[in-house]
């Protein structure tokens, strides 16, 4: 329940070597509340008289049935539903009534998305515009949830955080919660919610849509207790659990960009990093390598040593290579393994034909590719062609699956189809190699006290690789 209240519905908890198992950051509700027993006393009677109003509209609610917003229409002749019960609660549960805060100096990229929220949605004269998504039922049903989507898209990071999204139910949660809607049923607006479904229940949902009965889709979901909804409504629950997360990441960044500070970046370093963390879009490009591109989103992974994902990965070691001209090293992407997972050789050759292809190379001495292991911890694959050698290591000395080495001497049989004349692949040293050999990375076991660098997987395997790249393989 603890962690219900503050928006998580299960909290997720990372295992230090020597200290046993801690929350992660990004689920610790203390990010998101910050008790001032001043601030409580002074909006506690404001409190009751709220508590008190609301619940007189919900008894007015029981005695009048036809002030109901849940009638017998169709969703598409409900999308706009206006009632005298929504317009009196709208006036008398200001407390808990999510709201949505845009910034007013935000950075220009943004600029167009606060003026047509502005348009579409009521808004105060205070230094920042404030809105209120269930104040004023009207305009509100007049924007949609297709327009409100569309608002919050071209939000920033900073923005989006400023969203007060509604909490989280305490009610008990279990996937036969959720049931499939076929035909026609009275939709729940979301964007009028006081309560939300945790996020398991969210994602159940998402499922529950694409089950087909029959030759159809369902038309919508019901989540007991909390009503039924569009896709578009499940859509909007997703991204008010996505929201909430949000919160956290950003307050954590800020404290360790400010407080913690461990890599003794400079001032202007510093404010250059929150000006892309926070006043750009989530799905802004900040850097591309090739094909391949990292937006904000998987960017902001890189402060306090998150888990990093692998557009980071692939588009920094890309980014590597392209700079670095005296480098003879072919880099196979993060997804490689996922190519090779499907069994369907067509398919596999075309990729890897694009990979030696877009090479400016046609002899290679080494080939990088990082490994993702157990679906939570990175490693990398080195294959040294001139001292014919097939490496691997990770900072938690993990051992890979045993369908690894099987499917990389796969790869290395293709290259050498592919360039029978290539003296890099002509030896075929591979057949005989029964198990890969470490090369050394640090351990991420043999962190400090504070845990620094203790889940750095990811940022070790694009270390290891840049070492490849600009070193070459070290001597053993």
């Amino acid at each position: 329940m603890f962690e219900s209240i503050y928006g998580k519905d299960k909290l997720e908890y990372k295992f230090l070597q020597g200290k046993g198992t801690q929350v992660q950051e990004s689920c610790d509700p203390r990010l998101l509340y910050e008790y001032d027993h001043q601030t409580w006393e002074a909006n506690y009677e404001g409190f009751l008289e709220s508590l008190y109003l609301s619940k007189s509209v919900t008894k007015a609610k029981s005695l009048s049935p036809q002030l109901d917003l849940c009638s017998s229409q169709s969703p598409q002749e409900q999308s706009c539903p206006v009632t005298l019960e929504s317009q009196n609660a709208a006036s008398s549960c200001d407390v808990q009534m999510p709201a949505v805060t845009v910034n007013t100096q935000a950075s220009s990229a943004s600029s167009s998305a606060t003026s047509s929220v502005a348009a579409c949605l009521p808004t105060t004269s205070s230094s920042s515009t404030v809105i209120d998504l269930t104040e004023s039922t009207h305009e509100i049903s007049s924007c949609g949830s297709e327009a409100w989507l569309k608002m919050i898209s071209s939000l920033s990071r900073k923005e989006l955080s400023n969203i007060t999204v509604p909490q989280v139910s305490v009610t008990a949660s279990h996937s036969s919660n959720v049931t499939s809607l076929f035909g026609a049923y009275n939709e729940k607006d979301p964007l009028l919610l006081h309560e939300r479904p945790c996020e398991s229940l969210v994602d159940e949902a998402e499922k529950a849509l694409g089950r087909k009965r029959g030759h159809k889709y369902p038309t919508g979901v019901k989540i007991s207790n909390t009503g039924s909804f569009s896709r578009n409504g499940v859509t909007i629950l997703k991204k008010f659990c996505e929201i909430s997360a949000l919160q956290s990441f950003v307050h954590s960044e800020d404290r360790w960009l400010d407080e913690m500070n461990p890599d003794d970046l400079s001032m202007s370093e510093i404010l250059a990093i929150k000006e892309v963390l926070w006043n750009r879009r989530v799905t802004e490009t900040v850097l591309r390598a090739g094909p391949k591109s990292l937006d904000v989103g998987s960017f902001s992974t890189l402060v306090a040593e998150r888990y990093l994902d692998n557009f980071v990965i692939d588009v920094t070691i890309s980014w590597f290579l392209q700079n670095f001209k005296d480098s003879r090293a072919l880099y196979l992407p993060t997804e490689t393994h996922t190519w090779l997972s499907t069994n369907d050789n067509q398919f596999i050759q075309r990729k890897l034909h694009e990979v030696l292809s877009m090479s400016r190379d046609s002899e290679f001495d080494l080939v990088l590719c990082p490994l993702h292991m157990s679906q939570s911890h990175w490693g990398i694959i080195a294959i040294d062609l001139i001292g014919e050698k097939l490496l691997f290591d990770d900072g938690l000395k993990w051992q890979p699956d045993a369908s690894v080495l099987p499917s990389i001497k796969f790869v290395l049989d293709f290259f050498h189809y592919l360039r029978p004349n290539a003296r890099c692949f002509s030896s075929s040293f591979w057949a005989s190699v029964d198990k890969f050999e470490r090369f050394g990375m640090p351990s991420q076991r043999d962190c400090d006290v504070s845990g620094q660098g203790s889940g750095s997987c990811g940022v070790g395997v694009i270390l290891a690789a840049r070492d490849f790249i600009i070193k070459g393989v070290p001597e053993q």
